[in-house]
């Protein structure tokens, strides 16, 4: 099976020779690297890769798979899949979504807050890191839909912001 993902704007051709629920041979680029699947669950995967166990984690967001490995993580795209369920995007719209599975570490807004483009609204843990979440443009909170300790998923809306107009700019020039 052959197939061309994008990690971080990146295109690899990969190539698996073998069966995917045993043993096989990964080709990224000009690498072959032997694989043994041990043990694989919805979201978690133990894997021999040349001779190295490796756990992988991974979450799918619509727009393609996260992977974790080692501490690190990827957004593998498939450009030539064909399109599973679309889900929005983090701060689309201005709803504030994780682009990871994780934990609610801390809530920094509150509904009625004034908040600004790049500001910092939650913070989600996920595999001992945390990522701040920010509104995308400015606007005002009108719901939290979250808890600190809650598990979230991409695609889940933690935070809404209404954005802020052109309309609510001048009406607050002239107050």
């Amino acid at each position: 099976m052959k197939r061309t993902i994008s990690i971080r704007d990146e295109s690899f051709q990969v190539e698996v020779d073998g069966d995917l629920g045993a043993a096989f041979t990964l080709r990224v680029a000009d690498a072959a690297h032997d694989v043994k699947v041990r043990r694989s669950a919805s979201e978690r995967h133990e894997l021999t890769v040349d001779g190295k166990k490796v756990t992988l984690r991974t979450a799918a967001d619509g727009e393609g798979t996260w992977v974790w490995a080692a501490g690190r993580a990827w957004h593998v795209i498939e450009p030539d899949a064909s399109p599973g369920p679309r889900r929005k995007k983090a701060a689309v719209g201005g709803n504030v979504t994780p682009t990871t599975p994780g934990v609610v570490a801390r809530i920094l807004v509150a509904v009625g807050d004034r908040v600004t483009k790049g500001q910092e609204l939650v913070v989600v843990s996920a595999m001992k890191m945390e990522m701040p979440l920010v509104a995308a443009a400015p606007g005002v909170v009108t719901a939290i839909a979250t808890e600190v300790g809650a598990n979230v998923r991409p695609g889940d809306v933690l935070v809404e912001v209404e954005p802020e107009t052109k309309h609510d700019k001048e009406d607050s020039v002239d107050e």
